[in-house]
């Protein structure tokens, strides 16, 4: 168990920021990273859909004998059978939960930045029901965010104007905290920043999804004691990924990279 390696999925390059923190912190171990840009972006697609989408990812994995799924995409972790935390026997860790789970007590205000699938679930009002039952939860949907960060063909200035149009209102509204509830948003992290009030602390919840693998490993006494590889895989054209992602990686690089198909 301890040899197998961790599978990592998203729609596209956003997961790649959840990977970056996976690598940092444990740089031993082995990665499949699985970018469905061939069904990219899912934050508009029916919860039928999606789950339909997310089952050939998750059988995937179970054919390659990954001893962890890491949920780097909070459309996809609005599923149930996502919430379920495991998978015919593999553990699963989701991006929602550490997202929650960062949010300081203190908080009384809090914005969701998210995909419209993520804002019309109720999955975050949920989990942050529990944790704190004071805060005031505000849903912002982003539908054109996910489209443009995986074009990457925007000027800072046109980025700039696209942030603003859904998060400069929120300016002058009392918020105390943002979270970034897709994991494409950590790339656009200086365009929202300086969309909202200086004041306003924003969560990336890619750090803390890495600290909780990294102690779910540590505590099942699963993790890695050989050598260590990251394999890429994408269900979309092989070279497109492979120049996109290098702008997002850091510090390393895949040692393989394929494309798929892994449609039932």
């Amino acid at each position: 168990m301890n040899n197998l390696p961790i599978g990592v999925f998203d729609s596209g390059l956003g997961g790649l920021t959840v990977l970056n923190e996976l690598v940092k912190i444990l740089p031993e171990e082995k990665f499949i990273y699985l970018a469905d840009l061939k069904y990219s972006p899912y934050g508009e697609k029916s919860e039928q859909e999606l789950e339909h989408i997310v089952k050939r990812i998750l059988k995937y994995f179970v054919e390659k004998q990954v001893k962890l799924i890491v949920v780097a995409c909070n459309t996809a972790s609005t599923l149930d059978l996502i919430k379920k935390n495991e998978y015919e026997g593999i553990p699963i860790l989701n991006v929602i939960d550490a997202a929650v789970d960062v949010v300081d007590d203190e908080v009384k205000d809090l914005l969701l930045i998210a995909t419209k699938k993520t804002t019309e679930s109720s999955t975050y009002d949920e989990k942050i029901k529990i944790k704190n039952p004071n805060i005031k939860l505000t849903k912002q949907a982003c539908p054109k965010f996910v489209p443009a960060i995986e074009a990457g063909d925007l000027s800072d200035e046109d980025i700039q104007d696209m942030v603003d149009q859904y998060l400069a209102k929120y300016r002058e509204k009392k918020i105390d905290a943002a979270i970034l509830g897709c994991t494409h948003y950590p790339l656009w992290y200086n365009f929202i920043e300086k969309s909202l009030n200086p004041q306003v602390k924003i969560y990336n919840p890619a750090q803390n999804l890495a600290l909780k693998v990294k102690e779910f490993l540590e505590k099942e006494n699963f993790t890695n004691k050989d050598d260590s590889y990251k394999i890429a895989v994408s269900t979309g054209i092989k070279e497109e990924f492979e120049k996109k992602s290098k702008k997002i990686l850091k510090n390393y690089k895949f040692d393989k990279v394929e494309e798929i198909n892994i449609d039932f």
